[in-house]
C-alpha cells in the first residue's frame, strides 16, 4: 500500500474534515501524512473519529499542523494501536508526548 502523500498539500480544518468522512471508504490503508498542513484542532477532531475506523493504520504523520493539546486527546487515544498512538503523540510533538507522559 503506497502512503497518502498529503504534506504540505494546504489541506486545512475544511479538507481534513472532508478527508475524514472518506476514510472508512479506505480501509487498508496504513499510512496517512498530513504533516505541514493547517489541519488545525477541528479537522483534527474529526480525523480522531475516523481512525478509529482505520484498523491496519500504522501511521498517521500531523507533524507541524498546528494541532493543540486538547485536539491531540482524542486523536492519540483514540488510535486502534498503542504503536499508532506513540506515533501519533511524537508527531504532534509537546502537545501529544505530553499525554502519553513522555518529556518534551
Amino acid at each position: 500500500t503506497q502512503p497518502f502523500p498529503g504534506i504540505g498539500n494546504h489541506v486545512g480544518p475544511f479538507g481534513a474534515r472532508a478527508l475524514a468522512r472518506a476514510l472508512p471508504r479506505v480501509p487498508l490503508l496504513r499510512f496517512l501524512d498530513l504533516g505541514q498542513n493547517i489541519v488545525g484542532d477541528g479537522g483534527a477532531g474529526a480525523l480522531a473519529a475516523a481512525i478509529a475506523e482505520l484498523p491496519l493504520l500504522e501511521t498517521l504523520n500531523l507533524k507541524e499542523s498546528l494541532v493543540r493539546g486538547n485536539a491531540a486527546f482524542p486523536l492519540v487515544f483514540g488510535a486502534r494501536s498503542f504503536s499508532l498512538a506513540q506515533a501519533l503523540a511524537e508527531s504532534l510533538g509537546a502537545p501529544g508526548r505530553s499525554l502519553l507522559g513522555v518529556a518534551s
